[in-house]
């Protein structure tokens, strides 16, 4: 009887984690339609990895590919960077190897978010290339730009917490807490295919910063 229970108990829970992440899906599909998405879930750790990567339950026999964005509905997580036939591998946006272009969002200042290893081992990430006047405050949010087709545009990345000048004086960096605890995200959707992936602005401005189409 009490195997029983267990079963019926964890069988509950999967189907509660199932109906939620499909709540998520119609959430974020309402607001951007053409995003199309793959529910998936972290399966492993990379352990020996300080920028947290991981595997996920899904791959290319369900449509995964490499450069895929990873995200949830509380922002973006990362990159799918290899796949399997029915796995696939994801590195962070605490990464020092991805590279998003990105914006905040009261100022309007542009940047790039990327990863670094102090910052990384504190579950938080970096926006360079700002202007040292920048006028960016604690608190602020940080999106994807939607400037080079990679990532759609709008994606929440993170929070400011902390503005610094450059050792080099020229210009200023932002140190990000995500918006998703990258460490310890369990579920998390794959976009597959998004309006605007692959089409790229010269200017490296967000054409469409008000729509849900671009990239980061």
């Amino acid at each position: 009887q009490i195997t029983d229970l267990n079963e019926k108990l964890i069988d509950y829970e999967k189907i509660k984690a199932e109906n939620d992440q499909l709540k998520e899906i119609a959430d974020i599909k309402e607001i951007n339609p053409d995003y199309d998405l793959e529910p998936a879930n972290v399966i492993s750790r990379d352990a020996s990895d300080p920028f947290c990567s991981f595997q996920i339950n899904k791959g290319s026999l369900n449509g995964i590919e490499v450069g895929d964005v990873v995200m949830t509905s509380q922002g973006l997580v990362g990159q799918v960077d290899s796949v399997a036939l029915t796995y696939s591998h994801v590195i962070t946006i605490l990464n020092p190897e991805l590279y998003i272009s990105a914006y905040e969002v009261t100022t309007q200042s542009a940047g790039v978010v990327n990863g670094e290893i102090s910052l990384a081992e504190q579950g938080m990430c970096q926006m360079l290339h700002l202007d040292k006047e920048t006028k960016i405050e604690e608190g602020s949010i940080v999106t994807t730009a939607g400037s080079s087709g990679v990532f759609p545009a709008s994606l929440q990345i993170g929070t400011v917490q902390k503005i610094s000048v450059q050792e080099n004086g020229i210009s200023a960096y932002a140190e990000i807490e995500p918006m998703v605890d990258i460490e310890k995200v369990n579920d998390v959707l794959v976009i597959k295919s998004f309006t605007g992936q692959g089409v790229s602005t010269p200017d490296g401005t967000n054409s469409s910063a008000n729509t849900s189409s671009g990239e980061g």
